[in-house]
């Protein structure tokens, strides 16, 4: 199967239809045929989100999806109210100042996500923006981020949820 993040954003094609999508991101045989036995409103839901060229696990990235349009956890949204987030999400992106990977797994993430993420503050003071976006959205799609602990999701004061200060550099440990 072939890498994912070779081409440039501006040069990837926009993926319209469920056999394009599968034929430009390598996915195992499961995600294809789940994806393909979906229905068309959940298979437009994971277009929608976007490609997943960058995604360390394509196939783990189609199934979550299809497993979010199922539950419906984001539940249906306004069309302004979708506009409305998707303001925040860039203003959130511009001010963080991420690199182009950590942009694109912001912007396709859920709504559920996106806004847990955001609610855990600005990124200023990482020294790895970029770094700590990706940890806090692992954290929150794995269910952290909240709790009482001041919104570290477990972490401490001044970490950005990067799994624990390996070495990454977004809190400084």
């Amino acid at each position: 199967a072939g890498g994912g993040g070779d081409a440039p954003a501006a040069k990837r094609p926009k993926l319209t239809n469920i056999e394009e999508f599968i034929n430009h991101v390598p996915l195992d045989e499961h995600a294809v045929n789940a994806l393909r036995t979906s229905s068309p409103e959940a298979q437009q839901f994971v277009l929608a989100r976007g490609t997943l060229y960058d995604a360390r696990n394509p196939s783990a990235a189609v199934l979550g999806r299809l497993r979010d349009h199922a539950a419906n956890r984001d539940g249906p949204m306004s069309s302004d109210a979708q506009e409305m987030l998707r303001q925040q999400v860039e203003a959130f992106l511009a001010e963080a100042q991420v690199d182009e990977r950590a942009q694109e797994a912001m912007r396709s993430s859920t709504p559920s996500i996106q806004r847990a993420v955001m609610e855990r503050g600005g990124l200023s003071d990482a020294r790895n923006p970029s770094a700590a976006l990706l940890g806090r959205l692992r954290d929150a799609q794995s269910g952290g981020g909240g709790g009482g602990d001041g919104g570290m999701g477990g972490y401490g004061q001044g970490c950005f949820g990067c799994g624990g200060c390996g070495g990454c550099g977004g809190c400084g440990g």
